[in-house]
């Protein structure tokens, strides 16, 4: 029976242990990996203004710079001074920065960046998951991308429709890095880890959590150490999701699109983690105080006897 306090607190322990990574798990598996899920998170982010800004600035920015407009501007009758040809290369910009604020303001947006999406997300999964094609899923800088293309291809038929010569507008490649080579290889190590967890990590953590409340002498004061591994589980969940947020704010996606649309995505998908976070650690916070009340009342009485 002497063992029974040491027992108790190593099932305290991998309660603490087990709550941040069953958290982790289940979301790994059931958003992280799991498309629908994924498409159903970021499919309504196409008609958020924050990412339509961005997404166009990029867009219109990767046209504007093929865009030969000596050429352009050499369409026009006459001989033009600097200041005007200037002024006629600003024109077009300005046709382009439209038409791309039209294209991702439409409904052709939305269902590209689906698709893209979709498409990114197959990626994802085949990369972290190593399966036999995830060399194929990265760039030569072994980067994940997400390609925009079509959408450039839409603000491309758009610039034509205004009078400038087809053969004039070249066709435009616009890739987003959304992950480096040095952050695709440490989610490779850690995703798979995390996947599997889902399956046993919740039911060890309910196992030591019950073990533990059900071996100790004083099960009130077990439950509030239970209950405060369970918060404490929670809380490294939370500042890992910070952590995390601001690695991806530094990576390449950011420098690419902006932090705003970047966060806005990043917030999206690690939301369904971030509330059943806050409730597991609530519920458990709520534990810990009815527990230690518990036990402060159970003790009282012992007291008074032995006086």
């Amino acid at each position: 029976m002497r063992r029974r306090p040491g027992l108790v607190a190593v099932l305290v322990v991998l309660v603490l242990l087990s709550t941040p990574v069953a958290l982790v798990g289940v979301w790994a598996r059931t958003t992280l990996l799991d498309t629908d899920d994924w498409l159903r998170l970021v499919e309504p982010l196409a008609d958020d203004a924050r990412l339509q800004g961005a997404v166009a600035d990029r867009v219109a920015g990767g046209v504007t710079a093929a865009l030969p407009l000596d050429d352009v501007v050499g369409l026009l009758p006459g001989t033009l001074g600097d200041d005007a040809a200037a002024g006629v290369e600003q024109r077009v910009a300005g046709v382009v920065r439209e038409r791309s604020l039209d294209a991702v303001g439409s409904d052709g947006f939305a269902a590209a960046w689906a698709s893209a999406n979709r498409t990114f997300h197959g990626q994802l999964v085949g990369t972290l998951r190593g399966g036999p094609g995830a060399a194929a899923q990265v760039d030569a800088q072994g980067r994940l991308t997400l390609d925009l293309t079509g959408l450039a291809d839409t603000v491309r038929g758009a610039v034509v429709a205004v009078g400038v010569p087809d053969r004039l507008v070249p066709h435009v490649t616009v890739v987003v890095p959304v992950l480096d080579g040095g952050t695709t290889a440490r989610l490779q190590q850690t995703v798979g880890t995390a996947e599997r967890a889902a399956g046993w990590a919740p039911w060890v953590a309910v196992a030591a959590a019950v073990g533990a409340v059900a071996l100790a002498r004083r099960r009130a004061r077990a439950a509030a150490w239970v209950a405060g591994a369970v918060v404490l589980g929670a809380l490294v969940v939370l500042v890992g999701v910070r952590v995390v947020r601001a690695g991806v704010l530094a990576g390449p996606a950011a420098a690419f699109l902006g932090d705003p649309a970047v966060a806005l995505v990043a917030d999206h998908v690690a939301a369904g983690l971030v509330t059943t976070t806050w409730w597991v650690g609530g519920a458990g916070l709520a534990v810990l105080v009815g527990a230690a009340l518990a036990d402060a009342v159970t003790r009282r009485p012992a007291r008074v006897r032995g006086d």
